[in-house]
């Protein structure tokens, strides 16, 4: 699998965010990657998976993934991620508020996928 990349679930259009198991230095260079590639998409359509598995993050990083949250916000449509848990669950909530917008976690990449083809 790509770091980034659309996919097709269910006739649906879903951008894929992995950052499982990265460094907060990998973290920062996919968050800018997506943010480029989103930014070009029309507004309000990203349904957009997160996999944030095993991924550490540093104040730099939890900075860069508020940042990509704010300019990507106006893009998204649903969002979803697994791996939420422990200190990942802080950072959600983070850039939960940052953004004001809801973010999905889900115990399986399956179930958060069909949870964002469900959404229209």
């Amino acid at each position: 699998m790509k770091p980034f990349e659309v996919i097709t679930h269910k006739e649906k259009k879903i951008a894929v965010l992995d950052l499982s198991d990265t460094s907060p230095e990998q973290a920062i260079g996919l968050l800018r990657e997506a943010e480029q590639k989103i930014v070009r998409m029309p507004l309000k359509s990203v349904r957009i998976f997160t996999d944030a598995r095993n991924a550490v993050y540093n104040k730099e990083s939890m900075e860069a993934l508020k940042a990509f949250s704010m300019k990507a916000g106006p893009y998204i449509k649903a969002s979803a991620t697994t791996g939420q848990e422990g200190l990942r669950s802080v950072a959600k909530k983070a850039v939960e508020t940052t953004a004001k917008r809801d973010i999905n976690s889900f115990k399986t990449r399956q179930e958060a996928l069909d949870w964002l083809a469900s959404q229209e």
